[in-house]
């Protein structure tokens, strides 16, 4: 995934969530059969010039399929759709961590969010390409100890696991970001980590579906 193109790095996530076909009779009650959520998509004719405006700033080339995934939820409200493409561009096109930390952050984020499965393939690629070895990669899937992973790269994957597991950072880890990163590098890590464990949140309190070849094991921590 591209990093300087907005559609690209999260929010492919809106065109490819919901985009399988699975047995309606096997969805859960509450389950749109369409948006495989429990809310359903909004149609392009039944928006209002708010709304319209919006998705057609979003959708690019997809104008008359309805938006699917975090980006179809975030569009019930039009300005926080816009918001999330304002966070992601602020820490994608104009952020400072480089393509390496970047990507880090992002497989830690979505890893440890335990709503991974719908980005981790196409950003272990990207991770790879951006000079993360397979092997950090694997540690980072398999909430593994960060023994013999480069140092640039484990100050990053501990910065977002203390986050999420956690729910504080040691004054030792914040030290060692802020000395690799500075001020603006740190909090660029914790804007890309956030934008991603939003999405996860959204998806998970609509219940998204996911085919289960797309699913990871649970993390052991």
């Amino acid at each position: 995934m591209k990093r300087l193109v907005f559609i690209a790095p999260l929010l492919v996530l809106a065109f490819t969530v919901g985009a399988y076909t699975q047995n309606s009779s096997k969805l859960p009650k509450d389950v749109d059969p369409e948006s495989k959520n429990r809310l359903p998509l909004i149609q392009p004719g039944a928006m209002d010039e708010v709304t319209k405006k919006v998705f057609l700033e979003l959708a690019g080339n997809n104008t008359e399929r309805p938006l699917g995934g975090f980006l179809g939820l975030a569009l019930y409200n039009p300005s926080f759709a816009q918001a999330l493409r304002t966070l992601n561009r602020s820490v994608v096109r104009e952020g400072t961590t480089g393509a390496r930390a970047y990507e880090a952050a992002v497989l830690t984020a979505t890893r440890e969010c335990q709503f991974s499965e719908s980005e981790w393939t196409g950003h272990a690629a990207s991770a790879l390409r951006a000079g993360l070895s397979q092997s950090t990669i694997d540690a980072i899937r398999d909430g593994r100890d960060l023994a013999g992973v480069p140092v640039e790269d484990a100050i990053v994957i501990r910065f977002g696991r203390e986050l999420f597991r956690n729910r504080r950072v040691s004054s030792e880890t914040f030290a060692a970001v802020k000395d690799k990163f500075g001020p603006r590098g740190t909090v660029e890590l914790i804007g890309i980590m956030g934008d991603y464990s939003l999405v996860a949140l959204l998806l998970k309190a609509v219940d998204q579906q996911l085919p289960e070849e797309r699913m990871l094991p649970p993390l052991k921590h």
